[in-house]
């Protein structure tokens, strides 16, 4: 854990955090498995059928699976058992966020617009924390590299946007949408990014989870490029 003047314990959607002054959130991993409880226990009450619909995902009745993806990748879901199939390297908090968007979703239409985080419900609150959690490393990652950023998002399955210098959207789970907005920097401007959600967002996960999910979506890409 980084040093930090103070730290102030919070909760974003039942998972405690410890708040830096500066702004940084650390993740307290003693909490995870009573959030994970918590998430199986949810999606056990939801009808699978009603859910898979709301989320656009299959589910089959005969082998009682839900299947879809999650950042470019196959997820297979059992109900009721809520036994993730062949996710070894998933980890707690990503079956947590993909929980919450199986059972928390309202199944309302994309809007395709974009809006930032900020103006997700209670953003203006978190916005500092995201940007160090998420842009922050995503522009010391490719702040100015564009074309390694653009390597990265097409090995992750993004799909090129008209935005920024270079952008990209990211189907990180079948109805939740993101756009990574990148302006290189040069000898005059530094780089500048932005992580951009469907108008609808808040229909699929909560704000706090969009954090997380973009700070995850960041690892992902970083993953790629230290692969190669």
């Amino acid at each position: 854990m980084k040093k930090c003047l103070l730290l102030v314990k919070v909760s974003l959607h039942n998972i405690k955090y410890f708040k830096c002054l500066r702004g940084e959130f650390f993740m307290s991993a003693f909490n995870l498995e009573v959030t994970l409880e918590k998430a199986v226990h949810n999606f056990l009450s939801e009808d699978p059928e009603g859910m898979a619909k709301k989320v656009a995902v299959d589910y089959s009745k005969e082998k009682n699976m839900m299947t879809f993806q999650y950042l470019n990748r196959d997820i297979a879901v059992s109900y009721p058992s809520a036994i993730f199939m062949n996710s070894e390297d998933l980890t707690i908090v990503e079956k947590i966020l993909i929980l919450h968007y199986l059972t928390d979703s309202t199944g309302q239409p994309l809007t395709n617009e974009l809006i930032s985080f900020k103006e997700l419900p209670g953003g203006d609150i978190y916005n500092g924390p995201f940007f160090n959690r998420s842009i922050r490393p995503f522009l010391a990652l490719f702040g100015n590299n564009v074309d390694l950023f653009r390597k990265a998002a097409e090995q992750l399955g993004g799909y090129s946007q008209d935005l920024g210098d270079v952008s990209y959207t990211f189907k990180v789970l079948p109805k939740v949408p993101v756009t990574v907005v990148l302006w290189e920097g040069d000898d005059e401007f530094p780089a500048a990014a932005n992580i951009l959600f469907d108008k609808a967002a808040a229909d699929y996960l909560a704000t706090e989870d969009y954090a997380i999910l973009s700070s995850l979506l960041v690892v992902r890409l970083k993953a790629l490029i230290s692969a190669d």
